[in-house]
C-alpha cells in the first residue's frame, strides 16, 4: 500500500488493472480493463497492479504527484 499527497482521476486505456484499498485485497477485487476508472483520494493508502504484460493509463492529478508507502501493521497481525 502506498500514499499520494494528491487527489487523482485514472482511466486504463489498455491492459487490465486492479485498484484496492486498506481492507481489501487484489484477490476479492474486479479486474478493470479498458475505460475502467478509479478516483483516488490523496493521502488515502492503496495499491494496484497490472495484471496484462502492458498497461497504459491516463491519470490526471490535481496537485503534485508523488507517492509514500502507506504505514502497515507487522505481519501476523
Amino acid at each position: 500500500m502506498h500514499t499520494h499527497s494528491s487527489n487523482y482521476h485514472l482511466v486504463v486505456i489498455e491492459g487490465t488493472m486492479k485498484h484496492w484499498g486498506p481492507g481489501e485485497t487484489e484477490a476479492e477485487t474486479k479486474p478493470l480493463g479498458p475505460g475502467g476508472y478509479w478516483f483516488q483520494p490523496g493521502g488515502q493508502p492503496h495499491a494496484d497492479a497490472c495484471l496484462s504484460d502492458r498497461c497504459i493509463m491516463q491519470t490526471v492529478w490535481s496537485s503534485r504527484r508523488d507517492a509514500t508507502l502507506a504505514d502497515q501493521p507487522p505481519l501476523g497481525r
